[in-house]
């Protein structure tokens, strides 16, 4: 296990540069510029033509872009990103002002998706051919096909306005004078305001994992080992869930360190539509505005979760497996 931990740490080194190296890339070398400014305009002329230049100096935008690369990977490894272009902070404060928000909106997501997916997917697998799981699945088959920003401006419309329901908050996770409110009050209050984003989070991995969770249920439920413990008189609930269950929950451990992209990337959209500051509109802001040191520490960041998550989710299979941990194929 030891070994196999740290071969997986070692692998994400060249990973980690490989993603560094295309995001500067693309933050580069995509058209458009921050700084530049248009010469009929009203900022344009020498003067300013002068002063982008001199900036440019200071920041060492005018080296080559292998230069400008190598000094930029030397401040990541130091969790430095830079000065942000839109508002001249510290790029790693304004994503620590954010990113609580977004991994606590994903957080939640994930733990929902799982809760409510896997018993869903054992309740389809063994009650298969039931209009029961009919109706499960072509309910999930609909979720799964809805695009997320469709959805937010539903739920808005329906439950957020005073012309309708009027049941949950229009904008934003807090109310305002939340610093004054007490613990369990606070807590209230966000999951009040964070009720309907989660929906917006959670509905698509819930319908992608219970379909997983489905077929490697169908798949263990046909096993001989599985007849074996039928056929030795054991309860029902026991052979599902001690004997099948275990055994059908693995390849969906796997699928954590992907579902976290997908609801990351969910977020840009949800957080921007929800009136969020999370990391989402963090970056969906900084894209608009070319805000490129912006853009690649977000990037960065969210690639670095990513691969943390999916290196979790590689030492849980391990740990269900111990196949995989001592390198021998299942």
């Amino acid at each position: 296990m030891r070994t196999y931990l740290v071969r997986r740490l070692l692998l994400m080194i060249p990973t980690f540069l490989g993603i560094t190296l295309v995001t500067f890339g693309v933050a580069h070398l995509a058209p458009g510029d921050p700084l530049q400014l248009d010469p009929d305009g009203p900022g344009g002329g020498v003067a300013s033509r002068a002063a982008i230049e001199q900036f440019r100096h200071s920041q060492g935008l005018d080296l080559p872009l292998g230069v400008q690369y190598a000094r930029w990977l030397g401040k990541v490894v130091t969790l430095d990103f830079g000065t942000s272009s839109q508002d001249h902070r510290p790029v790693a404060q304004k994503i620590g002002e954010s990113l609580p928000k977004t991994l606590l909106l994903s957080g939640l997501a994930l733990f929902l998706s799982y809760a409510l997916a896997i018993p869903l997917g054992v309740l389809s697998a063994v009650r298969r051919g039931s209009w029961f799981e009919r109706g499960v699945t072509v309910g999930l088959f609909l979720l799964y096909s809805m695009p997320a920003f469709w959805v937010a401006v539903m739920l808005l419309l329906a439950f957020a306005r005073p012309a309708a329901l009027d049941w949950f908050p229009l904008q934003g996770l807090t109310s305002d004078g939340f610093a004054a409110l007490g613990p369990f009050a606070k807590v209230r209050d966000v999951a009040w305001h964070a009720a309907l984003p989660l929906v917006c989070l959670t509905y698509g991995a819930l319908a992608s994992i219970s379909r997983y969770m489905r077929s490697g249920m169908l798949e263990v439920l046909g096993q001989d080992y599985v007849r074996t413990a039928r056929a030795k008189g054991l309860p029902e609930r026991v052979v599902i869930w001690k004997h099948a269950f275990r055994n059908a929950v693995v390849p969906v451990i796997t699928l954590f360190g992907m579902t976290l992209p997908h609801v990351l990337g969910g977020s840009v959209i949800v957080e921007s539509i929800f009136g969020i500051n999370g990391m989402g509109s963090l970056a969906f802001e900084a894209i608009l505005h070319r805000d490129y040191p912006m853009v690649m520490g977000v990037t960065t960041l969210t690639a670095l979760l990513t691969m943390a998550s999916m290196l979790a989710s590689d030492v849980v299979h391990a740990l269900a497996d111990p196949r995989v941990g001592a390198g021998v194929a299942p």
